[in-house]
């Protein structure tokens, strides 16, 4: 990530998909200290299709703003 960090200038698309609370806030984090946060782009992703309602979690979208 540091290479991703300090070397790309374009926006950085991360999708959050099968990560813990703890790492998202380990990787925003992260991103923050480098003075990127502007740049990175987070995505709720889930792994299954198609999705049942129940899973969909629409709230994680609000979550990450």
């Amino acid at each position: 990530m540091a290479y991703l960090a300090d070397e790309f200038p374009g926006d950085i698309h991360i999708a959050l998909g099968m990560t813990s609370r703890q790492e998202e806030e380990e990787i925003v984090s992260f991103f923050e200290k480098k003075g990127r946060s502007a740049s990175v782009v987070l995505y709720a992703c889930i792994s299954g299709y198609p999705v049942p309602f129940e899973d969909v979690s629409l709230l994680e979208i609000t979550r990450l703003m």
